[in-house]
């Protein structure tokens, strides 16, 4: 990179090459996602020859490859149907560890909808692309909780993002998706008058 000031040239030199190409990395790849053209000037201003441009695109495909491996998010549409009372809320907790699922505790996300209708939508928005399992349950009395009877029977209604098992608990590994991009479940609801 080179400067005239008054008719002496200087030439200015950068000790840290990284440093110098992160910047028009970037610009690289705000240009890319966003498709900016101006970002995508800049870019080309920031590079004054060809020398650099080599280092400059590797540290591009770098932070390019970084921020789509760690930061890509998606989506997940939710719709839950077969609700029998409109009564209480629906309970959707997103899990992402066998363990809490299984225990129903500590859920990487998780709302409370009000029931106005046998179907009900939702969507959480931007997660961290993973492999989840969901489970929902539907609150009539408000106490937060799944109500059991003998042999930790559920007496409110249930729902996973897989298909229900029978005679047992549903396990993360049966009923867990992976998600990549924007997903659409269909969740049936459970009750005890219906098994």
């Amino acid at each position: 990179m080179r400067f005239e000031v008054e008719g002496y040239r200087l030439r200015l030199r950068f000790i840290v090459l990284p440093f110098f190409s992160l910047l028009p990395a970037s610009l690289l790849v705000l240009s890319l996602r966003s498709q900016s053209l101006p970002a995508l000037s800049l870019f080309v201003y920031f590079c004054p020859s060809m020398n650099y441009l080599k280092s400059i695109l590797a540290t591009s495909l770098l932070v390019f490859a970084f921020v789509f491996s760690f930061g890509q998010t998606a989506n997940i549409q939710l719709t839950v149907q077969n609700i029998e009372d409109p009564d209480g809320q629906l309970v959707i907790g997103l899990f992402d560890n066998a363990d809490y699922f299984k225990a129903k505790i500590n859920p990487f996300r998780a709302t409370k909808v009000d029931i106005t209708d046998s179907v009900i939508s939702y969507t959480f928005f931007d997660v961290t692309a993973g492999n989840y399992a969901i489970a929902v349950f539907h609150d009539e009395n408000g106490d937060g909780k799944v109500n059991t009877k003998s042999m930790k029977i559920p007496t409110e209604g249930v729902g996973v993002s897989g298909k229900m098992p029978k005679m047992r608990a549903p396990k993360f590994e049966d009923v867990a998706f992976k998600l990549v991009n924007d997903t659409v479940l269909v969740i049936q609801m459970v009750y005890p008058s219906s098994q």
